[in-house]
């Protein structure tokens, strides 16, 4: 499953994060670096999903009003966004809330790509109305929508990729689009069925969407910033989360302590690393734990960065016993830079799944 993505990347700071994300789990991903360029792409290539920032939001209404259809991710840097865009029917596989997870992304893209791959044999409260909406008009489908609320319920219909109109008032309309908990089901399309509230076009119904007010980002005052330190997070017994944020980025990178239980102790495995300007705070942190790094027994690479390779080298200079425990590209990679060869162990060596550590086999 192939996904195509258009990124609208009008600030030329995204496309190097998101081409390395799909580019490696073999998705397509085309980039518009102003909105004529975007629409030129929507209209040719048909993406299935567009990634765009908030603060664009306009120009995704304003491609709904020129029957443009499709489903949107919007990049938000604050929960009020977020609101908003739910508030506008949307649900929470459209926001994306910076630093992400890549995961949580891709996750989130796959689930509004088979959403709407299915959208004519299978829908759901979850999905949002709008995104129902956008799915059957870019599909050409003819058919009401009934969305209810606890106490109040509407209907929607379209005809040959046109929303013709509601059974209830604009006000009711917005209203249940606000509630969190919407029941959403199809319903035949009635050619003669009488309306509260009717639209000459897409542009009309869309139109009611757009704020009147461009959205302006905020220029924030210059200020000293405030350094908040990452901690520890237990997930379960003898398994914790740091979680490390990218101030300057778009992403969230997650760091994992496992101990193993043993007997006559226990055995710290650390997963993934920290970038270079984060190691003293991890540094700490593990010292807090473990009661010092030399405890620490291996560290798993799932990926290598250039701004971890130092931190790689202050951990194994730190912890003389400490394996690094990884893909055989990654530790070529490692290897090149200086790394000694004994002090790694590779994951496609380690039989049935048993990592030794110099001690004894454990179950990894």
């Amino acid at each position: 499953m192939a996904i195509k993505f258009l990124l609208l990347d009008k600030d030329k700071k995204l496309f190097p994060v998101f081409g390395d994300i799909l580019d490696i789990t073999g998705h397509k991903l085309m980039v518009a670096l102003d909105e004529t360029k975007a629409v030129d792409l929507l209209n040719t290539v048909k993406p299935d999903l567009l990634i765009l920032s908030y603060k664009d939001i306009n120009f995704f209404w304003d491609i709904l009003q020129k029957d443009i259809f499709c489903l949107p991710l919007f990049l938000v840097e604050n929960y009020e966004d977020a609101d908003k865009i739910r508030e506008m029917g949307f649900s929470d596989l459209n926001i994306i809330t910076i630093p992400f997870n890549p995961l949580e992304f891709l996750n989130k893209s796959a689930k509004l790509y088979n959403m709407h791959k299915d959208i004519e044999h299978k829908i759901s409260g979850s999905f949002g109305l709008m995104n129902v909406l956008i799915s059957l008009l870019s599909k050409g489908v003819s058919a009401g929508i009934l969305f209810v609320s606890e106490d109040k319920a509407c209907e929607i219909y379209i005809k040959s990729r046109s929303v013709k109109g509601l059974s209830c008032s604009l006000e009711e309309f917005f209203e249940i689009l606000k509630t969190e908990d919407l029941n959403l089901s199809l319903i035949p399309y009635e050619a003669d069925v009488k309306l509260n509230t009717y639209f000459k076009s897409n542009r009309e119904f869309f139109s009611i969407f757009a704020p009147t007010t461009p959205i302006q980002e905020v220029v924030q005052k210059e200020a000293i910033p405030s350094i908040e330190k990452p901690s520890l997070y237990p997930i379960e017994d003898d398994f914790f989360l740091i979680a490390l944020v990218d101030k300057d980025g778009l992403l969230q990178r997650n760091v994992y302590l496992r101990i193993y239980r043993k007997k006559d102790g226990g055995i710290p495995i650390l997963f993934n690393l920290a970038p270079n300007q984060n190691f003293p705070t991890l540094k700490e942190l593990l010292e807090k734990t473990l009661g010092g790094l030399e405890q620490l027994k291996a560290l798993v690479l799932m990926d290598l960065l250039a701004e971890d390779v130092q931190s790689i080298f202050n951990l194994l200079s730190l912890s003389s016993r400490l394996y690094v425990i990884t893909s055989f590209p990654i530790a070529l990679s490692l290897i090149s830079l200086g790394v000694p060869e004994r002090r790694i162990k590779l994951i496609e060596s380690l039989p049935e799944g048993l990592l030794n550590l110099g001690i004894k086999f454990i179950k990894a």
